[in-house]
């Protein structure tokens, strides 16, 4: 939620009229303690901040982007049940809060990675598959598109589906913001090589291979791929030498 959606849409009730009030009053009332929680949250008070989160979802219960919020305080204090549990609620009123998909995507993003404590492969690819439907709703909107974090976590979500070509397109997006990122680079180069785009996935290493000598043992596996040995063997001689 951002401050300044909330103060117009708080704006936007009061003018609505008497129809409207209570919801006008709700939302005003919640509107302080979210922004006190912010303020405690930078401060390090994590206690405090979440206190103030929920005194604003009992102000205006029905706030699906107040619900969204407290759920990404969980998630960035690894709370993931409660994460879960509050996304989901947000959505129950809203299907349609970007926040509380980012927060499920992000979650579930998570869960796929683990492949420990008796997770199954089909538990992994269900979490897989999970985090990109709820971040693909993220990116539906223009604030989402340009989200480089979520971006990059749904181009590794792709590769992990076997989703080459929008793999490329996400991670595209991450590289055009974050052109000397060495990991965005990698995955983008990877998720060529997995769209048989192997020469694009060669020159998109080739650009950063002389200031990070760290990608040049991948770039040269690629080059070999593609039938350069005297590529590879220079990249290779740039690899050991570092």
């Amino acid at each position: 939620m951002r401050t300044v959606c909330i103060a117009f849409a708080v704006g936007a009730m009061l003018l609505i009229g008497p129809v409207s009030r209570v919801s006008a009053q709700a939302a005003t009332d919640a509107y302080y303690p979210f922004l006190i929680a912010r303020h405690l949250e930078a401060a390090g008070d994590q206690q405090g901040a979440q206190q103030q989160l929920e005194r604003a979802v009992a102000a205006d219960p029905r706030s699906a982007e107040v619900r969204a919020e407290l759920a990404g305080f969980f998630l960035r204090r690894e709370n993931w049940d409660g994460a879960e549990r509050v996304a989901r609620e947000a959505l129950a009123i809203d299907d349609g809060s970007s926040e509380a998909h980012r927060v499920l995507g992000m979650l579930y993003a998570v869960r796929s990675e683990d492949r420990g404590r008796g997770v199954t492969p089909a538990q992994v690819a269900t979490n897989t598959r999970q985090a990109i439907e709820h971040l693909e709703k993220v990116i539906d909107n223009p604030t989402g598109l340009t989200d480089v974090n979520v971006q990059y976590t749904l181009g590794r979500l792709y590769l992990r589906a076997g989703q080459a070509d929008k793999a490329v397109v996400s991670l595209s997006r991450v590289v055009s913001e974050n052109p000397g990122s060495v990991q965005a680079r990698i995955s983008l180069a990877q998720a060529f090589v997995g769209a048989r785009r192997l020469d694009d996935a060669i020159s998109t290493l080739v650009e950063i291979v002389d200031d990070e000598p760290r990608v040049a043992s991948t770039l040269a596996q690629f080059q070999e791929q593609a039938g350069r040995p005297a590529d590879a063997a220079e990249s290779y001689t740039k690899a050991i030498a570092v």
